[in-house]
């Protein structure tokens, strides 16, 4: 592989296969010289485009190239000038070239004679390269050359344009000059990075994994490539295997081995100039599965008894827990006798089932969707591993509730919603697998419209607690008992005040409109007058002995009691404050 600068890999159109001189033909040789030594195209690749104009018919007899241009030469025209000036034709870079700075006057290069002192211009080039988009124009090289056609001496570089290309010196002595339009091929800079997404999106570059482009390795970095030729790419994150795992790449990989930690791409053909290759890990997940139930048989029970009379030491069985684990179909070990089971290098959507006896049950706070299938063998329980922050899971295995008919079901109640959620929030439907005595599950109480839920653990008007299901069993009828459902209070509060500012709250929100209140509710107002409207807030005698308090003439915030008989009415603030009219300003009160 060759990995070069920009100026570096130039394709000349000296080529015998491109050019077309319009001038001597023994140009050719000297002008295939010059070609390779400017150019630095590999020899495969001429030999491709060869190849290729070999097959449309564009080479005679001895493998040159040929034209009607070439052949238009051989007829020779009238001389107009004393100094003949021959175009290499480059079939990337179409030229149209003048005889004036204005571009007014087209020269004709098919058998061009010119004078010294005369000037050739070119205009900006057509680009025609239909192999990559990253050819540019580099330079006109201007050749003087002698009477066998070969070269005498480089005349000129010329790098900008549109504009003037060459001006024949007026001292010029010589018969023939060469004007030869060079090409070049820009870099393709490929971006090389590897990183570990963590659960969180969070990134980070790894720096000990291996790049590896036609067999020179690289690190996270940004390599210049030659756009035309062949490559292969592959990265080796072999030191981190143990801990990540392959999740994507960009472009999408041709080929992973996670065994020995290779990412493996195929060759992009594409001419864009910047190119992205991205390789992403992602940490393992483990999960641990608690077998937390001890099995007795009725010997067992009969010597526990026998033991306790004799204060001898208690005879437990201790019986296999789960019976099978797969992850995505193989088996992962068939003994599962242990406390605790741990199974680790899982990934994200790794299907996973787990299957326990028929008494038992699996449970989890940790994963969602896990579903369930009793058969001949016990419950078998099919879940995914998610793509969370959370990297360990935990499970575990614990007596199926046997209450009833072994099924959950639901609660009615009047005028408000009775829900149970599992751990992982599936909420249980009516039939649907009983929750294990002592899992978690939370409850919510949710009033229809019009209605209020009373009690503690009330927020936002909805009753939610978590609690194990062996409690919510057992304290159903207290719970609905100390929530109760009643109809909320309906009041209108008028908030525009003429006299000042009126603003109605319960807790830190502010209320207005028509709103539902419910008994006992925190509720309250702030009063402020404005001193210009020529009132102050008087406390009566009757306020006076209740405690009631404001913190200046014009101001009072007041408590009121929500109850039934608040039930249809419109409040306003000065409803419930006792108004005079203002007879001294503070000012006033100062003489």
């Amino acid at each position: 592989m060759m990995i070069m600068n920009k100026m570096r890999f130039i394709e000349i159109i000296l080529l015998p296969m491109l050019l077309v001189f319009s001038g001597c033909s023994k140009l050719q040789e000297q002008a295939e010289q010059l070609m390779w030594e400017h150019s630095g195209v590999t020899e495969d690749f001429s030999y491709l485009q060869y190849q290729q104009m070999d097959a449309a018919n564009a080479l005679d007899e001895n493998g040159l190239y040929h034209s009607a241009e070439v052949e238009t030469y051989e007829k020779r025209q009238e001389k107009s000038g004393t100094v003949h000036v021959s175009f290499a034709r480059n079939d990337f870079l179409r030229f149209d070239y003048y005889r004036d700075e204005a571009f007014s006057r087209v020269l004709e290069t098919t058998d061009c004679w010119m004078n010294p002192g005369e000037a050739v211009f070119a205009g900006e080039p057509e680009l025609t390269n239909p192999n990559s988009k990253l050819y540019r124009f580099s330079e006109f090289v201007i050749l003087e050359l002698d009477e066998k056609g070969g070269v005498k001496a480089v005349l000129q570089n010329v790098k900008t344009i549109p504009g003037e290309v060459y001006r024949i010196p007026e001292d010029f002595t010589g018969t023939d000059i060469s004007i030869i339009p060079i090409g070049e091929y820009l870099d393709r800079t490929v971006k090389l990075s590897a990183v570990s997404v963590a659960p969180d999106g969070s990134r980070t570059s790894l720096e000990n994994g291996a790049w590896e482009i036609n067999g020179k390795r690289f690190g996270n970095i940004n390599v210049k490539l030659n756009p035309m030729e062949s490559y292969h790419i592959n990265y080796d994150y072999g030191p981190y295997r143990e801990k990540l795992y392959f999740s994507g790449s960009t472009p999408e990989s041709y080929w992973e081995n996670s065994r020995e930690g290779t990412v493996t791409f195929l060759a992009e053909p594409s001419d864009n100039e910047y190119m992205e290759y991205e390789v992403r890990l992602h940490p393992y997940s483990r999960m641990t599965i608690t077998n937390g139930v001890t099995y007795q048989n009725m010997v067992d029970s009969f010597l526990d008894g026998a033991a306790s009379i004799f204060g001898n030491k208690s005879v437990i069985e201790n019986q296999n827990i789960i019976s099978l684990i797969q992850i995505n179909g193989l088996t992962r070990g068939n003994n599962f006798s242990d406390t605790e089971v741990e199974i680790s290098e899982l990934k994200a959507g790794d299907e996973i089932l787990i299957r326990v006896p028929a008494d038992l049950k699996l449970i989890t706070e940790d994963i969602e969707g896990l579903t369930s299938t009793e058969n001949d063998a016990g419950w078998d329980y099919r879940f995914l591993i998610p793509d969370s922050e959370t990297l360990h899971y935990q499970l575990s295995v614990t007596q199926r509730n046997s209450d009833r008919d072994g099924v959950f079901h639901e609660t009615i109640l009047e005028n408000a919603e009775f829900e149970v959620f599992s751990s992982t929030g599936i909420r249980y439907l009516e039939g649907s697998e009983l929750p294990a005595e002592n899992e978690k599950v939370t409850v919510k109480i949710s009033p229809d419209e019009g209605f209020c839920v009373y009690g503690k653990n009330v927020k936002d008007n909805v009753y939610q607690d978590e609690m194990k299901y062996s409690e919510l069993a057992a304290h159903i009828n207290e719970i609905l008992g100390t929530h109760p459902v009643k109809p909320g209070i309906i009041v209108t509060l008028d908030t525009e005040d003429e006299l000042g500012e009126c603003v109605f709250w319960t807790g830190t929100q502010r209320l207005s409109g028509t709103v539902m209140l419910r008994e006992g509710q925190d509720f309250q107002f702030d009063y402020l007058l404005d001193p210009e409207a020529g009132y102050e807030i008087y406390l009566t005698p009757e306020e006076r002995m209740m405690g009631i308090e404001i913190w200046s003439p014009y101001a009072s915030s007041r408590t009121l009691d929500v109850t039934e008989s608040l039930g249809g009415q419109t409040l306003r603030c000065r409803d419930f404050v006792t108004l005079q009219e203002g007879v001294k300003t503070y000012a006033e009160d100062s003489y």
